[in-house]
């Protein structure tokens, strides 16, 4: 696990974030083989929020970053698999059960708490899936 210091406190549903985080490091543990790694890893950014988000006010963002050395995803599926109960083809459903939800809760979670969902990767090498979330930096008095 990859963690910096002096993290930011973030105001979030601290269940909700538990249940992203546990889908994300499920399917992340399910997709690579006993021989792969899945890294958590964990960022401040101080750019601009990556986003149309209707929290403009929020220039920062933490973003949480789940890194696994899988089977990666096709890209003809890259744009469905945020979506309720896609799964990718039948060969992998029957492999690798599941309801399609899984990443479906983490997108509208994550957008709940004003931040986004995200992904990178590639076939057979892995994916990586990162959650943003913005926070506010507290006010010195």
């Amino acid at each position: 696990m990859k963690l910096p210091p002096n993290l930011p406190d973030l105001l979030v549903d601290e269940r909700r974030i538990l249940q992203v985080l546990i889908n994300l490091l499920n399917n992340a543990v399910k997709f690579t083989p006993e021989e792969g790694h899945v890294t958590p890893k964990i960022e401040v950014k101080s750019q601009e929020f990556p986003t149309d988000s209707e929290v403009s006010d929020c220039p920062k963002f933490l973003r949480i970053a789940v890194i696994d050395t899988g089977i990666g995803i096709a890209p003809q599926y890259l744009n469905k698999i945020f979506q309720p109960f896609f799964q990718a083809d039948s060969a992998l459903n029957r492999r690798y059960q599941g309801t399609g939800l899984g990443l479906t809760i983490v997108k509208r979670i994550i957008e709940l708490h004003g931040g986004q969902a995200g992904v990178t990767r590639e076939v057979g090498v892995g994916s990586c899936f990162t959650i943003d979330l913005p926070y506010t930096t507290p006010i010195p008095f």
